[in-house]
Order: C-alpha cells, then structure tokens, then sequence
C-alpha cells in the first residue's frame, strides 16, 4: 500500500490535502499521471503546503463550472437511435462511454467516463443514468433508447404513464 497527498477531489477517495492510503498500482498508474496526487513523502507535504490557497482556490472554480453544468444538464433526456430487433433487443450495447460520447456531442463538455452505466443497456427504453461531473457534483440524465423517431416518442408517453401512476 502506498500513502498519496490528493491535489485535487477525487470521487469516493478523499478531498484535497488529504492523506490517503491506495494500492500502488492505482497511485503509480492513474492518480500521480493524471496529476491528482503526489507521493506523500517530506518534501511533497512541503511542497503542497506552499501550493494548498492556489490548489484550493483551483478546486472551487472547477466545482462552480461543473455546478452550472449540472444545472443545464439534470433531467436533461437524450435520445438514442439505434438498431434494434423487433423484441426490442439492440444490435450492440449503450455504454457508458458512449453515453458520455453522446452528451459531449450534444454540447456537454463532460469526461468519457463521467456517465455511470453500471451494465451495458442493451434493449430499447427509458434510462435514468447518474453524471459525475466532479467529485462533489452529480446529476441524472434520462437516455431515451429507441430503433426510430417514433418508438422513442412512444418510450416518452409511456415513462409519463409510469411516472403518473407511481405518483
């Protein structure tokens, strides 16, 4: 196990300035290239001490734009045409990277892996997903799954059937 200082929020590990213990692998691989971590030795602690106000300061203004983001983006619905069997079956997979891919096409600037698709969607319908825009920051977006223009109108009226009836 490997002790990290976090320089920036990190999703269901810590907050910034925070010593936490990983697996090397997941600190050597992901979090120190991808500059959310330092080692926690002497001189990096001192290092990020000098740095924590900028780090903070940092810190604050992507969780305010990733804020503003979620408020544009939750409840959102986008649709998704694709090919599908008659029994409503797809001919491939909605994933969460191409969920993610769909919503930057959109005009959503959000990661590749923003989007969490716990099991690939593989049949036609109503999908409510969790966005995590930053690791404080979450919203729910609706993926209407259909084959054409007119089963996704359709997937819309029965989503309002179920949503009235359970209200």
């Amino acid at each position: 196990m490997t002790d990290i200082i976090l320089i920036e929020d990190v999703y269901k590990l810590g907050k910034i300035g925070q010593i936490v213990t990983v697996k090397p692998g997941y600190a050597r691989n992901f979090l120190i290239p991808q500059k959310k971590a330092l080692r926690a030795n002497k001189d990096n602690i001192a290092a990020f001490e000098l740095r924590k106000v900028e780090l903070i300061k940092r810190a604050d203004e992507t969780k305010a734009a990733a804020q503003n983001v979620a408020q544009t983006l939750s409840g959102t619905v986008f649709e998704i045409i694709t090919q599908a069997s008659e029994k409503g079956m797809l001919y491939g997979a909605v994933t969460a990277i191409s969920a993610g891919k769909i919503l930057n096409d959109n005009g959503f600037a959000v990661a590749k892996d923003a989007v969490q698709i716990i099991k690939p969607i593989k049949t036609v319908g109503i999908y409510h997903v969790q966005v995590v825009l930053h690791a404080d920051v979450t919203c729910q977006v609706t993926l209407n799954v259909a084959s054409s223009r007119e089963q996704a109108a359709a997937n819309l009226a029965d989503d309002a059937k179920t949503t009235e009836v359970a209200a």
